[in-house]
C-alpha cells in the first residue's frame, strides 16, 4: 500500500484505499498498534467498525498497545495529547514521555522547545538548549533552526550562531 489516502489496492475490480484498508484491518485486529499508528497519520475519513476516529484518537490506541513506541507518543503530542488506557495526557506530557523512552529523538527535543523547555530526566533544561540539542543530533533539522533564531541564536558544537546566523544556517 501507498503513503496517500488516495494509493490501495484492487480487489476483484474494487478499489480499496489506504485507510479504507487500514480501517478493515483494525475491525478485524484491533491490538495492532502499528494499523493505529498508521492510520493516525492519514487525514481522511476514519471510521472503524462503526466509529469516527480522529487522528488524536488512532495515537492514543497505539499508545495504549505500545506505550514503548517514542514515534506515538511524539504524535500524539503534536495532535494535543490524549487519553491513554484511562490516564490523560497534555501534548508536554507526551513529548516528555517519548524523551524518555529516546532521549536522541530531534523532533521531541524541537517539540519541548517549542513549550518553552522543561525537566528531563531531572535535568532542567531551557527552551534554547532543547533547540541546540535537537540540532546537536541532527544539524540539518531546519526547524529547530528556525526555533533556534526565533529563541536569540544559541550553539552547537562549540560555535556560537546569532540569531540571523541561525536563519541562514
Amino acid at each position: 500500500l501507498g503513503h496517500h489516502p488516495g494509493d490501495g489496492v484492487e480487489v476483484g475490480g474494487t478499489h480499496y484505499s489506504v485507510v479504507g484498508c487500514l480501517c478493515r484491518a483494525l475491525e478485524l485486529d484491533a491490538a495492532d498498534a502499528q494499523c493505529w499508528a498508521q492510520l493516525g497519520r492519514h487525514e481522511s475519513h476514519r471510521v472503524v467498525a462503526g466509529e469516527e476516529l480522529t487522528q488524536q484518537q488512532c495515537y492514543a490506541r497505539a499508545a495504549a498497545l505500545a506505550p514503548s513506541d517514542d514515534d506515538v507518543w511524539l504524535c500524539l503530542g503534536y495532535y494535543g495529547g490524549g487519553d491513554v488506557a484511562g490516564t490523560e495526557y497534555t501534548p508536554e506530557q507526551c513529548v516528555h514521555r517519548c524523551l524518555a523512552l529516546n532521549p536522541e529523538n530531534t523532533k521531541a527535543w524541537n517539540s519541548l522547545g517549542r513549550f518553552g523547555g522543561g525537566d528531563v530526566g531531572g535535568e532542567a533544561v531551557s527552551r534554547k538548549q532543547c533547540f541546540e540539542r535537537a540540532l546537536a543530533a541532527d544539524a540539518t533539522n531546519c526547524s529547530a533552526w528556525n526555533n533556534l533564531g526565533m529563541a536569540g541564536g544559541g550553539a552547537l558544537n562549540g560555535t556560537e550562531f546569532s540569531s540571523p546566523q541561525c536563519f541562514i544556517a
